[in-house]
């Protein structure tokens, strides 16, 4: 985005991004950027499935999104990386990276989708 249109236009879509997502989210959620054009989403009380659903909400809306710049209208897509946190098993650390690993199977597999980490248990034993 930034080479074809420049930084005001990128930054001018980051922020629409921002805000329409922001707008479906409930009020106890929290999107944050990571850097670049990589945002992460907090669900808290949320479960793998619903939180699938959200990531297709987060990613129709985006789609479906003009947004109007210095440079015209605009329309973008956006790829999502789902994980939910494995308790006793994941750091923030590893949960960040199986939500990445998890977007890059979704530009993978084509972009503009919604992509979910596998589901993994841990080796340790409780006694």
């Amino acid at each position: 985005m930034n080479d074809t249109y420049g930084h005001p236009v990128g930054d001018a879509v980051l922020q629409k991004i921002a805000s329409v997502c922001g707008g479906i989210l409930r009020g106890h959620d929290v999107l944050g950027r990571l850097g670049g054009e990589e945002f992460a989403v907090l669900l808290p009380h949320t479960d793998g499935p619903e939180a699938l659903n959200v990531a297709e909400k987060l990613r129709n809306i985006v789609e479906k999104t003009d947004i109007s710049t210095g440079r015209g209208t605009v329309k973008v897509t956006v790829s999502l990386g789902v994980a939910s946190v494995l308790p006793g098993v994941d750091s923030p650390n590893q949960l960040i990276v199986r939500a990445d690993d998890a977007l890059y199977n979704a530009k993978c597999a084509g972009r503009n989708r919604v992509a979910a980490a596998p589901v993994i248990t841990s080796n340790k034993s409780f006694a």
